[in-house]
């Protein structure tokens, strides 16, 4: 069995898939979508800065 590789996640693959997890409505993801996504690229900022 072929396995595929994952995709690297980007800030808004994540957020994406947080507010599915969330159960957000579509209204709801609308409202709160860039300040994940900002966020998520903060977070991987000083992720990649640290290493």
């Amino acid at each position: 069995m072929k396995r595929f590789q994952s995709s690297p996640r980007t800030p808004r693959s994540s957020a994406e898939k947080l507010m599915n997890r969330a159960g957000l409505t579509p209204a709801q993801k609308d409202k709160v979508r860039k300040e994940i996504i900002f966020g998520n690229v903060l977070s991987a900022q000083l992720r990649s800065k640290k290493e």
